[in-house]
């Protein structure tokens, strides 16, 4: 009988607070505002042990302040993708799924609004 293999190994982290300084409306580079932020990465199967094999959780929350801390952005599809690119950056990631929620956008008419793309490593 064959031994089981991991499929997939995904990393996930759900529900990161930031504020950033995003949109394209007046009032919107005024004042920074709160963004949600639900990432997953699919990555290869952990090879032993120890966290030098896998992925920090860390590098989620990471890229996301170190995409914030370039400057305003007018689009969230544009603020997930350069989120996406830095995880790819940070080795061997072969897909990231990320949904960035923008809670004020719709106030009061919407509980949020945004964005969820998916890249895979080329």
């Amino acid at each position: 009988m064959a031994e089981p293999v991991i499929e997939t190994t995904r990393l996930f982290v759900r529900a990161l607070r930031v504020v950033a300084s995003i949109g394209i409306h007046p009032h919107e580079r005024i004042a920074p505002q709160p963004l949600i932020l639900d990432v997953e990465m699919d990555v290869p199967p952990v090879a032993a042990d120890r966290i030098g094999a896998t992925y920090d959780y860390a590098l989620v929350r990471d890229a996301a302040h170190a995409v914030i801390a370039d400057g305003h952005i007018d689009l969230v599809e544009t603020f997930a993708e350069r989120i996406a690119r830095r995880l790819f950056g940070a080795g061997d990631v072969e897909v990231v799924r990320i949904r960035v929620a923008k809670p004020a956008a719709l106030v009061p008419d919407a509980e949020t609004a945004g964005v969820e793309l998916r890249m895979r490593r080329g």
